[in-house]
């Protein structure tokens, strides 16, 4: 199933909606295995969409006046 439409939100409700039906439902072993490969798909989005945020956030720090540039930045400068 693609994600790529969904909000980061949207997509951490329907990863919320997988583990607990893989923790409360009497899913086949198949329904399980396709739940688990969709959650996985999601967990890896969320975190590529987090990482994405926190580099983004980094570079406004980075620009403000007077701030020192973060860990990051200063290992890409080197």
């Amino acid at each position: 199933m693609d994600h790529g439409d969904k909000s980061f939100e949207e997509r951490l409700a329907r990863l919320a909606d997988i583990v607990q039906r893989l923790e409360t439902d009497d899913a086949t072993l198949e329904e399980g295995v396709a739940l688990y490969r969709e959650g996985s798909a999601l967990v890896k989005s969320c975190l590529e969409e987090l990482e994405a945020a926190r580099r983004e956030v980094r570079m406004v720090e980075d620009d403000l006046p007077g701030a020192e540039p973060s860990v990051d930045n200063k290992e890409q400068s080197k």
